[in-house]
């Protein structure tokens, strides 16, 4: 049977100082390391998530950018497209009038020469008339 007696006393005080030393060179260090490591690890973790946060800010950020740019760049495709479409149509009016000018210059040039060549004619057909005239008639014509 157990007895109780001094030792068992001195055996619970011995526990208790050993109790109280491991706690103090051991368990209380071990815990500080642990609460140090569990605490860097957190602090790992939400700066892990800040980084997280900011990079898809950041790639947020940059897709608008992108987006815009690209309907800048479409838009002024379109207006490019538009000014060089009126600057063809400009040009292409500014050649037909050239050459509706140049036309009506050759249809005077034509129309004078026809009637140049009508004159000519005319008086080369009354130069002929009379010089058959004389020779049929056989004198001058006045």
């Amino acid at each position: 049977m157990i007895s109780i007696n001094a030792t068992l006393i001195v055996q619970i005080i011995n526990l208790l100082l050993l109790i109280f030393i491991l706690n103090k060179v051991m368990y209380q260090p071990l815990r500080k390391l642990v609460a140090k490591r569990q605490q860097a690890i957190d602090d790992g973790l939400s700066q892990a998530k800040a980084t997280l946060a900011q990079t898809q800010e950041t790639q947020s950020r940059y897709a608008q950018e992108l987006s815009r740019g690209r309907g800048e760049i479409s838009q002024k495709m379109k207006q490019m497209l538009q000014e060089h479409r009126a600057q063809s149509q400009a040009m292409i009016k500014e050649k037909q009038q050239e050459a509706q000018e140049v036309y009506n210059q050759l249809v005077e040039k034509i129309e004078a020469e026809m009637a140049q060549a009508r004159q000519d004619i005319g008086q080369e057909a009354e130069r002929v008339a009379r010089s058959m005239a004389t020779r049929i008639l056989g004198r001058e014509l006045s």
